[in-house]
């Protein structure tokens, strides 16, 4: 009923994905970073498609992290091939449009009461980057000698966001490690100033074709409740149009998020889930 990507199923399974791209951004953006799976990468994802013959109409995709990213809105049907597929793998969390992934969450038999350090069904949002409200604001990439505090504001973000790991020490460890990506030449991230100040970050964590994904929104408290999110965001976004991307999805990790970026112009189209195991398990039930 499936078969698994192989080289030559690039370009078809990016047109399916992209018909859907609010809720594929992840798995398009892997396929355009590592490929069909062969990178040593973390985030390298080894696509399963369905049916095993035909136009595709649903895909799973399993990064080497162990991330099962789920995208089978039009063919719920696909479900139980997948959870075959999974069966014996070894899974860290799970991340796709909130319906389907619940369901494939279900017929491996995790409960997200039980299973998960965290679960989340968030509000998922697109913008047609043509309507992005225009604006100013200084943005720039973070400096080398900003990784202390991009530790600090990233150990918070993952803390609040529920995304952090549970031990600290890994956490700080996480953050230490998304610091450095932050000032490595070609990161994302970038840094919304006042006065020549840092006072609010944001990053793409996903890009393909005309499409990027926003993630990594992030305002330190003191600064809260005066715009700073909803500037940085523009500001990437405007940045991102410049460069030729032409809609952008995100989901909003809380309901003051949520009205910043319906600001902005975007538009809810659908629910979000986002979830991670207390520790890696294989599928079935095995520790």
């Amino acid at each position: 009923m499936i078969h698994r990507a192989v080289p030559g199923d690039e370009a078809a399974l990016e047109a399916h994905l992209a018909r859907r791209s609010a809720g594929s951004m992840f798995l398009r953006g892997n396929l355009v970073a590592y490929g069909l799976g062969h990178a040593d990468h973390p985030h390298a994802t080894t696509y399963h498609l369905f049916p095993a013959r035909g136009p595709i109409r649903a895909v799973l995709g399993l990064t080497r992290s162990g991330m099962v990213l789920c995208q089978c809105a039009e063919a719920p049907e696909a479900i139980p091939a997948f959870a075959a597929a999974l069966a014996g793998q070894v899974v860290s969390g799970f991340s796709g449009e909130a319906g389907p992934t619940g369901a494939l969450i279900a017929a491996l038999g995790f409960d997200p009461a039980r299973d998960f350090r965290m679960h989340h069904v968030e509000p998922l949002f697109r913008l047609d980057l043509a309507a992005l409200p225009e604006g100013e604001a200084h943005l720039r990439p973070p400096q080398p000698d900003e990784r202390e505090m991009l530790v600090g504001w990233f150990a918070a973000y993952m803390a609040e966001t529920g995304l952090g790991v549970g031990d600290p020490a890994a956490g700080i460890a996480e953050a230490q490690d998304r610091a450095r990506a932050a000032v490595a030449p070609g990161s994302s991230v970038r840094l919304l100033l006042c006065d020549g100040r840092p006072v609010a970050m944001a990053a793409l964590n996903a890009r393909a074709g005309a499409s990027v994904q926003v993630g990594g929104v992030y305002v330190p408290p003191g600064g809260r409740n005066c715009g700073l999110g909803r500037a940085v965001t523009r500001a990437l976004l405007a940045e991102a149009r410049a460069g030729g991307a032409a809609e952008a999805i995100l989901f909003a990790n809380n309901e003051a998020a949520a009205q910043a970026y319906r600001s902005i112009g975007f538009v809810q189209v659908g629910e979000y889930c986002i979830g991670f195991l207390h520790g890696p398990r294989r599928a079935g039930g095995q520790e």
